[in-house]
């Protein structure tokens, strides 16, 4: 939905001819879908939505709608980057679909459904003064029915948020997790932990792994320097560094710890870098130096002197 652009400037008269160009292309992509431009009825229904959503979720309610479309702008921008999977491209079969979607639409969507699940929640807890106001919930969680000719559309499954959000999960944090980064496991345990008091089952039990005892790495006595070209630009108030090397671009954020050890790589011998490590970081890490550096290596941060 988008209402006419009224540009009054140069400027905005060419953003909003190229806004137009993209939407003509989305629109015309699969030969059908127009821009709505909405009457006063729907514009009355979209305000009483807004207002039921205020009501509902005081603190965020207000600016909720901006606020979620632009986390989808910057989830694209990290997901773009290539720091929340390893392959993004990998195509994950989805029930109620018939084509597979890629790792990347994967994370999308489960983004997606586990934040309308937390507010049908919200909704389902609502007090009797705004369901007089604004009617009951819907009884049932039901999204949409599968498509045609997929694997759901016989089986009658996967037509709920909490069906659908299970299952991509599952596909997300087990059967391609190992093609997840380490910022793509955080970001799926982090929408995994928020709704798994609403969907028990999210996750199946998995039984416990004997802890693996750690691979001993073997560092170069002549020590290591930072890798060349590499532009990088530290978020201290988020305690990281991205660190982008370009060509082929390739970011890598940095955590404080291998910030420590990818700053401390000035070209000094081994010596010299144990020394300094032991007086920087935290007691009883010696052992996470070696990991450090093999970590900053496999991305080509560092290279031996």
């Amino acid at each position: 939905m988008w209402t006419d652009l009224e540009p009054h400037s140069e400027p905005e008269r060419v953003l909003a001819a190229r806004l137009e160009e993209l939407l003509a292309g989305t629109l015309s992509k699969n030969g059908s879908g127009v821009r709505v431009r909405p009457d006063a009825d729907m514009l009355a229904g979209l305000s009483r939505g807004a207002e039921l959503l205020a009501e509902l979720l005081p603190h965020a309610g207000a600016g909720v709608t901006l606020f979620h479309e632009g986390l989808h702008l910057k989830l694209f921008d990290i997901l773009r980057t290539g720091s929340m999977a390893a392959d993004p491209d990998q195509l994950i079969p989805i029930p109620w679909r018939v084509k597979s979607w890629t790792l990347t639409r994967v994370l999308f969507a489960m983004h997606v459904y586990a934040h309308l699940l937390l507010f049908r929640a919200a909704a389902t807890g609502a007090g009797p003064d705004l369901c007089a106001r604004y009617g009951e919930p819907p009884a049932t969680d039901f999204v949409d029915q599968a498509t045609p000719g997929s694997q759901a559309a016989g089986s009658g499954e996967y037509t709920t948020t909490v069906e659908r959000v299970t299952y991509l999960a599952q596909q997300a944090s087990q059967t391609y997790g190992g093609m997840l980064t380490a910022s793509g496991r955080r970001f799926v345990d982090w929408l995994i932990g928020a709704v798994a008091p609403l969907a028990p089952g999210i996750l199946p039990e998995s039984p416990p792994v004997e802890a693996r005892p750690r691979t001993e790495v073997e560092l170069a006595v002549r020590g290591y320097r930072q890798a060349q070209p590499v532009q990088v630009c530290p978020i201290p108030e988020q305690r990281e560094l991205v660190a982008v090397t370009p060509g082929a671009p390739s970011f890598q954020w940095l955590n404080e710890h291998a910030w420590l050890i990818y700053a401390l790589c000035d070209g000094r011998d081994l010596s010299s870098l144990r020394d300094r490590y032991r007086q920087a970081a935290e007691p009883g890490t010696d052992d996470q130096l070696g990991l450090g550096v093999a970590d900053l290596l496999s991305v080509g941060l560092i290279v031996p002197v």
